[in-house]
């Protein structure tokens, strides 16, 4: 039998594994444990990703399961310690506004204890006609028990106190009758403090964030050179309330702004956005038709949801103020308040650039004459608002409401007389319209303004007399935010578009 001998078989000479294929191999024998450390970063930041929602979860209104109890959607005021002019602009612009708080840390409540008012300023005489008002326990004002309000009929359920029928003369009378059991729920409401306590005013400025109210707005030479207490003003107003006393569900009127801020003590805030208003029972005041509600039935601060059931996952923003937070609200917000301990606080409403488009269009449903001052006017004049560095005192804030201080020339003031279609058609004795009026005194706001209002407007028309752009002003004076805005419109300097038509010419000539 024939054998066939294959041949051997030779084996493959293979090189040796070099550094890449070393890394690999390593590769491979890691990948397990490579993919597997991925997955659980994956799966972290999955897990922080869900705690976080869940947390942020009552941001969003969600129906509840039949099974679960009524409740409101609370959601916590935030909170900014010594916030900044550049973020409180930001935050606080119309489009994107919610109620938040500015902390200061560093406030000094002494000086607005209760009892350092009777020692300063107790004998001073009670005006009949302010409001030291009375909430009946009972009936139309929240007792220690918060219960339900009754009395719709009253501004923030609070009811005047007649004070020829009481013993009350004097401030002091009334801080000393708040001490007592039958005046535990009297109501130092919205007062001057400029009356009832003159040397406190000089404690008490506005914070620097508010320099602006064109609700007081004037022209007029003899505002300019009066002071607080001759203008006579009744902001900033002061509060001084017992425990357990507070306000029904409520509106501040004429669309204003307001900011509060707590001097001493603490209290409960509870606000509610106008997207929430039909949640409610808004009461519409009927002697001003057509206008957004002032009144609410429903109680936010310990709600009846067997009355109100539409309240079961109402939207309530809350906090509790303490010495040294001032609250900033929104146009049209409505709020309930209850005294957490014996509380001070001031406050003032105020109409800024803002909020005047809405307050504008509310004065002219409402038919409001009170409101026709040269502020009114001015509402498409939005002033750049001035800086300070601390709060503001009171005199210099009257003079930072005279549009002479605003450094507005006289000959732009029959500007103030026109509305935003008529701009367009301006044009200044000097040959300016009114974007070239606006960019030459460096009136930023008034300059976004007219480019965001009209769409067509010629960003590089020329003045008649100098034959300049816009941006060749905002350039040469060193107005550098005005020159990026100017470019953001496609602005364009003399000499830059020059060189575009030659640009052109030359083009045109190949």
């Amino acid at each position: 039998m024939m054998m066939i001998q294959r041949p051997a078989r030779q084996r493959s000479s293979s090189p040796k594994p070099g550094p890449l294929c070393t890394f690999c191999l390593v590769l491979l024998i890691l990948s397990p444990s490579l993919v597997s450390a991925r997955l659980q970063r994956r799966k972290n930041s999955f897990e922080r990703f869900r705690k976080e929602y869940k947390k942020q979860q009552f941001q969003c209104p969600v129906p509840k399961p039949a099974d679960k109890e009524a409740s409101l959607l609370l959601r916590q005021i935030r909170r900014y310690p010594n916030m900044s002019l550049r973020e409180f602009r930001r935050f606080s612009k119309a489009e994107v506004a919610e109620p938040f708080i500015i902390e200061n840390p560093d406030f000094d409540s002494s000086v607005w204890k209760p009892e350092s008012f009777l020692e300063e300023c107790g004998d001073i005489p009670v005006r009949i006609d302010d409001y030291v008002q009375y909430c009946e326990e009972d009936d139309t004002c929240h007792s220690v028990k918060h219960k339900v309000l009754k009395d719709f009929n009253k501004w923030g359920g609070l009811a005047h106190v007649d004070l020829n029928k009481t013993n009350i003369s004097t401030f002091g009378d009334m801080l000393r009758m708040q001490q007592t059991e039958e005046g535990k729920m009297l109501y130092l409401h919205d007062a001057p403090l400029s009356h009832y306590c003159p040397p406190k005013v000089a404690h008490l400025g506005i914070p620097k964030y508010f320099p602006r109210n064109y609700d007081i707005l004037d022209w007029n030479e003899e505002t300019f050179n009066s002071t607080w207490e001759e203008k006579g003003y009744q902001w900033p107003s002061i509060f001084i309330s017992r425990k357990g006393t507070g306000s029904e569900l409520h509106c501040d009127s004429r669309m204003t702004r307001f900011y509060t801020k707590m001097l001493s003590g603490k209290k409960l805030w509870r606000l509610i956005g106008p997207t929430e208003y039909w949640r409610v029972g808004p009461n519409p005041d009927l002697s001003i038709p057509e206008t957004y509600p002032h009144k609410f039935h429903a109680d936010v601060i310990s709600p009846s949801f067997d009355e109100f059931p539409d309240l079961d996952g109402a939207l309530v923003y809350e906090a509790v103020l303490k010495p040294g937070d001032v609250l900033f609200s929104p146009s049209a917000w409505a709020h309930q308040v209850v005294n957490v301990v014996d509380a001070v606080m001031t406050s003032l409403n105020f109409y800024d650039s803002q909020n005047l488009a809405a307050a504008k269009k509310y004065a002219d449903e409402a038919e409001d004459e009170s409101v026709g001052n040269e502020g009114w006017k001015a509402y498409f004049l939005p002033l750049d608002d001035p800086d300070f560095e601390n709060d503001i005192p009171l005199d210099e804030y009257v003079k930072t409401q005279h549009l002479g201080h605003a450094a507005v020339p006289e000959r732009l003031l029959d500007w103030i007389d026109l509305v935003p279609e008529d701009v367009k058609n301006f044009t200044h004795s000097n040959g300016d319209n009114a974007l070239l009026g606006a960019v030459r005194y460096n009136f930023y706001n008034l300059a976004e303004s007219i480019l965001e209002s009209i769409d067509d407007w010629d960003v590089n028309a020329k003045t008649e007399k100098e034959q300049a752009t816009a941006l060749d002003f905002s350039s040469q004076c060193g107005y550098d935010r005005m020159s990026e805005l100017l470019k953001e419109y496609g602005a364009k300097t003399t000499v830059e578009l020059w060189e575009e038509e030659t640009k052109k010419w030359e083009e045109a000539q190949q």
